[in-house]
């Protein structure tokens, strides 16, 4: 299974609590497709820098889950055919490398 990270936005023309169920339905997608919700949060309103869809503000949800990789387009098509969601983002989170510390020469003394 590979981790991934949605961000999406909600248009803002809809009430608070259908921005949460869209949410939620989009979770429960993910959950039928076998798919694990990590972490998900929401936020209010918020301004965009340039109109989506003639729109000016939006509700910007952030999820990270995992899922197979054969079950992402799946994943995209859901959200592409919701008219409620104006854009969104899907990127692989990578596990972070740990890097060796670097030597440092010593300070001469005199």
């Amino acid at each position: 299974m590979q981790t991934y990270e949605l961000t999406y936005i909600i248009s803002s023309h809809i009430a608070l609590e259908e921005a949460d169920t869209v949410k939620k339905d989009f979770e429960a997608f993910l959950q039928t497709k076998e798919g694990i919700i990590l972490k998900s949060e929401k936020t209010t309103p918020q301004p965009l820098a340039y109109q989506i869809k003639k729109q000016s503000s939006g509700f910007f949800v952030v999820t990270e889950f995992q899922i197979q990789e054969d079950k992402v387009k799946e994943a995209r098509a859901e959200l592409v055919k919701n008219p409620k969601i104006l854009r969104h983002f899907l990127m692989v989170k990578k596990p972070i490398k740990i890097m060796k510390e670097r030597r440092t020469r010593k300070p001469v003394q005199v």
